[in-house]
């Protein structure tokens, strides 16, 4: 959803949110948009009001607000009265500088410790993460081909018994050093250019890593026009959908109904990227663990084989229960590789 009414206890979705804006422009589109909302620079909100304004301005990040003690608004978001005055001193002022104007007066207070009084009386200072970014929506239709593309290639590899592994192996590893935005868990928003970056250094298939430099470079040379965040969080300007396969069935049937009424799930395969890792990793759970426990061995990186391996004995534990032994029989091939001076002295 874009928007809950807390009075009418009503949601509106994204796709409402768009043609509510278009019927009301009738025709005409918005020069610039901003979006005084929590995790709303996404590649799929920007991809849906392309279709009214040319730039958005919105946080990846939550935007925290802090009026503790009562009136002093130490933090207070997004100052849109300085940009309504700023717009009355010169109309003409351009998109862009005026989107440069606003990001950095938002971002500066969070660059600043704000006090509070504890329970016990005593003063204390915080410090809160923020991040604002202005995007071009009129380039977004060159990066969704990008991405839909990308997204099938990753697919393919997925279906393929020789290059499943290791494609699973990169994914995992890409979601887990990304940086997350708030969600279920903090598995579902992802840094959009954080993930390619990381994607181009995991990833073993050069057609993969050769499409995620072509996404930086559209989201760097054309989405993104300028970007600022606090020390504190990793952002690059906007954050991408991706139900990680840790979240629970409920939840991640849930939420992937209503991703599939997005415009950006309906015109690429990102919802089919999603479901389909998912899949994969509850099939080849076991064996993709003894894929990256035969790595860690390989390239001798102690701490991560001895991890895994204890993983790959609880996995069997229950494998056992549930009587799946015979799926174990490359593990037990594996082991017979060892020497007793190879296991970690815990195994």
């Amino acid at each position: 959803c874009i928007s809950s009414d807390a009075t009418s206890q009503t949601i509106m979705s994204l796709t409402a949110f768009k043609r509510a804006l278009m019927n009301g422009l009738n025709g005409h589109r918005f020069s610039l948009m901003v979006l005084f909302s929590c995790l709303s620079s996404m590649v799929e909100i920007a991809y849906s009001l392309s279709d009214v304004t040319n730039y958005l301005i919105a946080s990846e990040d939550e935007i925290h607000l802090v009026n503790e003690p009562q009136g002093t608004h130490q933090l207070r978001g997004i100052s849109f009265e300085d940009l309504l005055a700023q717009l009355m001193n010169n109309p003409l002022q351009l998109e862009i500088e005026l989107g440069y104007s606003v990001i950095n007066r938002y971002i500066e207070p969070y660059t600043k410790d704000v006090s509070s009084i504890d329970a016990s009386g005593r003063k204390v200072f915080y410090r809160y993460p923020a991040s604002l970014a202005l995007l071009d929506c009129r380039s977004m239709g060159r990066l969704i081909t990008a991405l839909d593309e990308l997204a099938e290639l990753i697919i393919k590899d997925l279906n393929r018994p020789d290059t499943v592994l290791p494609t699973l192996n990169s994914l995992q590893q890409t979601l887990n050093n990304t940086q997350t935005f708030k969600s279920f868990l903090n598995l579902q928003y992802y840094d959009l250019v954080n993930w390619l970056n990381e994607m181009t250094i995991a990833s073993t298939s050069a057609g993969i890593r050769l499409k995620c430099r072509l996404c930086i470079k559209l989201l760097r040379d054309d989405v993104i026009k300028f970007e600022r965040h606090t020390s504190d969080v990793a952002s690059n300007g906007v954050s991408i959908f991706f139900n990680h396969h840790l979240v629970p069935e409920n939840i991640f049937n849930a939420h992937q109904e209503k991703y599939l009424q997005t415009r950006f799930s309906k015109d690429t395969r990102w919802d089919d990227l999603i479901n389909t890792y998912r899949n994969r990793m509850q099939i080849y759970d076991s064996d993709l663990l003894l894929y990256q426990c035969q790595m860690a061995y390989r390239q001798r990186e102690k701490q991560i084989f001895a991890r895994t391996l204890k993983k790959i004995l609880r996995v069997i534990s229950h494998q056992i229960q549930e009587g799946r032994v015979q799926k174990n029989q490359k593990f037990y091939t594996f082991l017979q590789t060892l020497s007793v001076d190879d296991l970690p002295i815990s195994v």
